[in-house]
């Protein structure tokens, strides 16, 4: 047997194995890449699960309690964007100032919702579904989900003078209740989340 034949049959086999590998890591790649972060997707929430259009919060009841250009173009406050169409500068609410159970965050047209003690956390962009059906589409993902869950966030302003609030209610894609409704105050900054 000629030695130099010993060592290219081990080496071609590794090539052949490797190279399969890679065919088959670039494959499953190529189908998570198709799942999107979490919304949108291919099927994984978002507006096009619910058949829902893209809106502007700017141009919803919430826009009082955000930081939305007015509607002559100038930007309501310092940082606000110079557009309606962009959506809210970035705004947190929670509800407590001090040790929250539940934290939002809007930014633009989009928002996350935290539950820290259930490692809960929603994502979705402002939208429109069937007859004005206006709410947050996206899905969320916890300690008890496999993955990403469809799921809407309606939130409605609360009237009331000083600190702007708004009451969520987080529901999977059956209409089963997740998380709510809770009253959340807008706050400075993100607040420190509660002990579990």
């Amino acid at each position: 047997m000629n030695p130099g034949r010993r060592l290219t049959l081990p080496v071609t086999a590794a090539l052949r194995r490797g190279a399969a590998l890679a065919v088959a890591l670039a494959a499953a790649l190529a189908v998570l890449a198709g799942c999107g972060p979490g919304v949108g997707g291919t099927g994984t929430g978002g507006l096009t699960f619910y058949g829902a259009t893209a809106s502007t919060l700017c141009t919803s009841e919430l826009a009082a309690t955000l930081l939305c250009a007015r509607g002559d173009g100038s930007p309501s406050a310092i940082g606000a964007p110079a557009t309606v169409e962009e959506g809210t500068a970035l705004v947190h609410f929670a509800d407590h100032e001090q040790r929250a159970t539940v934290q939002a965050t809007l930014q633009a047209n989009t928002i996350e919702l935290a539950v820290p003690c259930r490692r809960l956390r929603f994502r979705g962009d402002w939208g429109v579904a069937g007859d004005a059906d206006l709410r947050f589409f996206g899905s969320y993902g916890d300690a008890t989900t496999a993955g990403e869950v469809p799921a809407s966030l309606q939130v409605q302003a609360v009237a009331g003078e000083g600190t702007a609030r708004v009451s969520v209610t987080l529901r999977d894609s059956d209409g089963r209740i997740v998380v709510g409704p809770v009253l959340l105050q807008r706050v400075v900054q993100p607040a420190a989340a509660a002990p579990c």
